[in-house]
């Protein structure tokens, strides 16, 4: 749903640490236009597909196990993942037209945001709010308002897991010095930039990454628990979301045909 925005949405972010040149901001453009094409074409349809599935399966299901949940969850992942990898050749080329400068300023502007993070990393309550804040607003995405049970749940789950704030950094450090190390070396970059689009598992900080996984299926835990207290009007909610939503991307995909003429 965020595809009308997404292309003024990265560029913004690209230009706030690379500072490009208009030619650099124009090459990034188009190719964006014909990714974000690509995406309503190929992606959409696998979407819209899923979404009408799920609302299918879930009609009448009184019980929501984590297995349920994992199983959505996966095929979702593998959706995006088919999404992410049409921006590859474009990011190659982007990072091929970046100068040495640049990198530098890329590195700078890392470093700041980094500090300006360092400052929550350490703090106990942050962490548990990031854990309780994510989660909350998209269950509520879904199945809207929570009621005061599903609230405890999640508030009880996240004072046991924070988010790992400090080993978040740890990740964006390693990735952030990987990509400044290989810069030079365009065939290095090259398998970088790929490894990031293909294989972005392999390249996180260890720690980080066990942390991150373990969470995720204590995720699916906490997930099942407050759907299976769904009230009535919740259900009807999430029957209406997946029902609309799919509507809404199918319109995208009608007008990505109807663009192609």
């Amino acid at each position: 749903m965020a595809i009308n925005w997404a292309e003024n949405f990265i560029t913004n972010y690209i230009d706030q640490y690379f500072d490009m040149n208009s030619l650099q901001l124009q090459l990034l453009e188009k190719s964006l236009d014909e990714d974000l094409l690509k995406v309503r074409k190929i992606i959409f349809p696998k979407l819209v597909d899923k979404l009408q599935k799920i609302n299918l399966d879930i009609e009448g299901r009184i019980v929501f196990k984590e297995s349920l949940i994992n199983s959505y969850a996966m095929d979702f992942k593998e959706i995006f993942n088919s999404g992410l990898v049409i921006f590859e050749p474009s990011a190659q080329a982007f990072v091929n037209h970046l100068s040495v400068s640049q990198v530098q300023s890329f590195k700078n502007k890392f470093d700041k945001k980094t500090k300006e993070l360092e400052k929550d990393a350490g703090n106990i309550l942050k962490a548990r709010k990031k854990r309780y804040d994510d989660l909350k607003t998209h269950l509520e995405s879904w199945i809207g308002t929570l009621v005061s049970e599903q609230q405890t749940d999640i508030e009880k789950y996240a004072d046991e897991n924070p988010f790992p704030l400090e080993e978040q950094i740890l990740n964006r450090n390693k990735l952030a010095a990987e990509f400044i190390k290989v810069f030079p070396d365009k065939n290095k970059r090259t398998k970088f930039i790929h490894e990031l689009f293909y294989n972005y598992e392999s390249l996180r900080e260890p720690h980080y990454a066990k942390l991150m996984d373990d969470g995720l299926h204590k995720d699916f835990e906490i997930i099942s628990t407050v759907l299976n207290k769904m009230t009535t009007y919740q259900k009807k909610i999430l029957s209406r979301k997946l029902i609309d939503r799919a509507e809404q991307v199918k319109k995208m995909v009608k007008k990505t045909k109807l663009d192609l003429f």
